[in-house]
């Protein structure tokens, strides 16, 4: 880092395009690039978020030595191998999700984080939705009463989707000590989250605020988690999920339709594998 601030590279602006102005305006960020295959793309999002580092492939990032993170935002696919790729380079990753594909794709980041040293963070998004964190405002308030019991379900219409999806989005354990509002984030990323607006009585307008909008505001922490994580020098937060060892894609499922869950202490994680290590 130059001057207790980071150099951080986004690696493709499609769906990463959206977190190029959250990058760009952390207050422990000191430069962001962009790097995208598409030239024209890669034109655009540079000129409309005022970025002059621009790079046209992942080798020329990983080349740079003077860049500290790279946030993976590319073809699920790829996912594994890149993540690889940026570790052994010796820089900071984050990736969206899944992981990987495979367990053998889960196991080589495993291994490129303990010969690099650096910090590994998988982008789960549901950690941070004003959905989820509501609720667990809710809980931690002492509103809910005494949880003994919950039971959740979620379907969505995926059909003709690549076989990888199947089961998604990842089940998630109650987590402690994250984020719980905007006011947790540096001001520069108040803007860019709409923790604080989620209504119950109207659950249709909060999602429709949410859509194609940063995964219902949980961009902004995503981003300032990881950040913090390298400052810190610590693990992010989010190693505090669970995943089970059922299904081989990284994000794994839980199918178990009913789950009982103890709030008097944290989630067991024994045998699971971490969001990040």
């Amino acid at each position: 880092m130059k001057n207790g601030k980071l150099k951080a590279v986004v690696v493709g602006l499609g769906f990463g395009g959206a977190f190029v102005p959250i990058w760009r305006d952390h207050p422990d960020v000191g430069e962001v690039g962009v790097c995208e295959l598409d030239p024209k793309l890669r034109a655009r999002v540079a000129a409309e978020y005022g970025i002059s580092l621009i790079y046209p492939s992942l080798d020329e990032v990983l080349a740079d030595e003077t860049v500290d993170a790279v946030h993976l935002v590319t073809a699920i696919p790829d996912h594994a191998e890149q993540t690889v790729r940026v570790l052994d380079a010796g820089k900071h990753c984050a990736c969206t999700v899944p992981m990987a594909t495979t367990m053998e794709g889960i196991q080589a980041i495993r291994g490129a984080v303990e010969r690099s040293g650096k910090k590994y963070m998988m982008m789960e998004t549901t950690l941070y939705t004003y959905q989820y964190l509501y609720v667990k405002r809710l809980l931690e308030s002492g509103e809910l009463g005494r949880v003994q019991f919950l039971r959740g379900s979620h379907y969505q219409d995926m059909e003709n989707w690549p076989s990888y999806w199947a089961g998604l989005p990842t089940p998630v354990e109650i987590i402690e000590d994250l984020p719980n509002d905007f006011s947790s984030l540096p001001e520069p990323l108040w803007r860019y989250t709409v923790g604080g607006d989620y209504d119950p009585t109207n659950p249709q307008l909060s999602l429709k605020k949410g859509a194609g909008g940063g995964h219902h505001g949980s961009h902004p922490h995503l981003v300032h988690e990881f950040v913090r994580s390298i400052v810190e020098d610590r693990a992010p937060q989010a190693k505090r999920g669970c995943r089970s060892r059922k299904s081989p894609i990284a994000s794994i499922h839980d199918h178990t339709p009913h789950k009982r869950i103890k709030t008097n202490k944290k989630p067991a994680c024994k045998g699971a594998i971490p969001a990040s290590f």
